[in-house]
């Protein structure tokens, strides 16, 4: 699956050498990249450590959260499952955010050094 964003991120390269030859704005990190991540190139497994601590660690959370949910009433279940939606959608912008910051600078480091050797 990793395989299908080799030929994006050499689209992102050529729009950014363009970009910088010409002086227009062809390439836009924030829209470019943002759309790569929003169309799942990546697999969100990827991200997830595959060592048996970090499963352990999943399991436990999901166990706590199975006890807490079985102390909780129903409006108290309500206000959890809510607080989870939203503390899920800020990590999520969070993790968006830092991946598009993190594969802009590579697209821009690998594309300036296309750009220095040409000099």
């Amino acid at each position: 699956m990793t395989r299908d964003i080799f030929p994006c991120i050499i689209t992102l390269l050529e729009l950014y050498v363009e970009s910088e030859r010409t002086g227009e704005m062809v390439y836009d990190s924030k829209s470019d990249l943002g759309r790569l991540f929003d169309e799942r190139y990546l697999s969100e497994e990827i991200y997830f450590p595959q060592t048996s601590e970090f499963q352990d660690l999943l399991e436990l959370c999901d166990t706590a959260e199975e006890e807490l949910r079985a102390q909780l009433s129903v409006g108290a279940a309500d206000l959890f499952d809510a607080y989870k939606d939203y503390s899920e959608k800020i990590t999520e912008q969070k993790c968006r955010e830092c991946w598009i910051q993190g594969m802009a600078q590579g697209v821009r480091m690998t594309a300036e050094s296309f750009l220095t050797s040409d000099r």
